[in-house]
């Protein structure tokens, strides 16, 4: 049983009853990320989020983390490239108390100099982490190969070391009067609550009535996809990072389901193509996997790997093969069955969790404004056949399409070229 419940201003409820847990769920899902931002700004949702928990006029950081914590409350925030979250999870009981704090860091965060300047260092720190972190520094840069490092949705989640350095109150309090907003704004609840607990907790606690009346919904564009680009970074490390990218198909398509079935066939388990003929038959790799990325108009598919640096041309020459051999001869009957069970019984196990199925429903309504269906996935999914996702292998493993980030030392040879094979 769930539904979304409209408030007069535009604020969403996502409600959902879950008579066989103890457990609630609460998430605050606001509608803006990295790739709403441009280039003077980028970064500040994520900084946002970080701020948010440094206290409010009655409470300390300290006393924010310690009053859940002491009632054996989770609380967390990520920040994605097209949203920002604030969740909590525990005991039914405590449901209002964590409303009532996830409303007072919503609503009054003070932002003081003194937590600006000591929370950016943890930022900064954070970047300094990443761009360490040789797969992450790699999938950023596909995400420009694939889309220009101009455009916004290319963006990176942290931002520069430059912008992080210089936000200040103003600038926190003039994008959050944009885009915090009833309209931009999902609160998500999950758990054994009656549909009128779960709306009495949010008329106590948020502004269900007042209108922001000069509110414009960022627009998602669809970005060109570009191609035969490359990324390299010299570095010292001991293992080269390749990815390898392909477009993929946007959360609002209804196809969109297929996304997950080829990149679970191509690399998503340790029976996939590319684990057992790159990891297991020729020991070329520790890690290798394959996953999407989706965003309500467009996403990509991409395939990820390390291995040393004398052995990258084997490497993307084995992954060439991989599939080109999918692409002529198609999946298998056994092995389409078996990935379509896999993810039935994943997202299915998922509906026991309340957290997990707060997540998807604050992430459909935010993102698609509707309910997310898992029965209407599933239908999908038992519909496909092999000469359905025959098709969409041409689709995605379209390599004049094909775009590569390479972390590494400098190869001989072009990395681009030899995966197109080409000299």
């Amino acid at each position: 049983m769930e539904k979304i419940i409209v408030f007069k201003n535009g604020l969403r409820l996502v409600w959902q009853k879950m008579r066989s847990t103890k457990a609630l769920s609460i998430g605050i899902y606001v509608g803006v990320g990295s790739m709403y931002e441009d280039k003077s700004n980028n970064g500040i949702s994520h900084f946002i989020e970080h701020m948010t928990f440094k206290g409010t006029p009655t409470r300390s950081a300290y006393d924010i983390a310690n009053e859940l914590e002491s009632i054996g409350v989770n609380v967390n925030a990520y920040t994605s490239k097209n949203l920002t979250a604030f969740y909590t999870t525990g005991l039914g009981e405590y449901g209002d108390k964590c409303m009532e704090i996830l409303a007072d860091i919503y609503y009054n965060s003070t932002y003081t100099q003194e937590n600006l300047d000591k929370e950016r260092e943890v930022v900064l720190e954070e970047i300094k982490m990443s761009t360490d972190d040789y797969e992450d520094l790699c999938l950023e840069n596909l995400c420009k190969v694939l889309f220009g490092e101009k455009k916004s949705v290319a963006y990176p989640i942290l931002g520069s070391k430059e912008n992080v350095a210089k936000f200040n109150k103003d600038d926190i309090v003039k994008f959050m009067s944009k885009h915090y907003v009833p309209q931009n704004t999902v609160i998500s609840i999950t758990g054994n609550i009656s549909e009128e607990e779960a709306t009495a907790l949010v008329d106590k606690y948020f502004d269900t009535t007042t209108i922001k009346s000069d509110y414009v919904k960022p627009k998602f564009v669809k970005e060109k996809y570009l191609s035969k680009l490359i990324i390299e970074t010299k570095n010292e490390n001991a293992q080269a990072h390749i990815t390898i990218g392909f477009p993929a198909i946007g959360l609002a398509k209804s196809d969109n389901v297929v996304n997950s079935v080829v990149s679970n066939i191509i690399g998503g388990s340790m029976s996939s193509r590319l684990f057992q003929a790159i990891r297991e038959e020729m020991g070329l790799v520790y890690t290798i996997y394959a996953s999407t990325i989706s965003y309500e108009k467009s996403g990509y598919m991409f395939i990820y790997l390390a291995t040393d640096p004398t052995k990258v041309t084997q490497a993307i020459t084995a992954v060439r093969k991989v599939l080109d051999n999918i692409l002529v001869s198609g999946v298998e009957e056994s092995e389409l069955n078996k990935t379509i069970i896999q993810i039935k019984t994943a997202m299915t196990l998922g509906t026991e969790v309340s957290m997990s199925v707060m997540r998807a429903n604050a992430k459909s309504a935010i993102l698609l404004d509707k309910k997310f269906n898992l029965n209407s996935i599933i239908a999908k999914l038992d519909k496909l056949d092999k000469p359905t996702v025959d098709k969409y292998l041409k689709f995605y493993f379209d390599y004049d399409n094909a775009s590569i980030s390479y972390v590494g030392k400098k190869q001989e040879e072009n990395i681009y070229n030899l995966f197109m094979g080409e000299k």
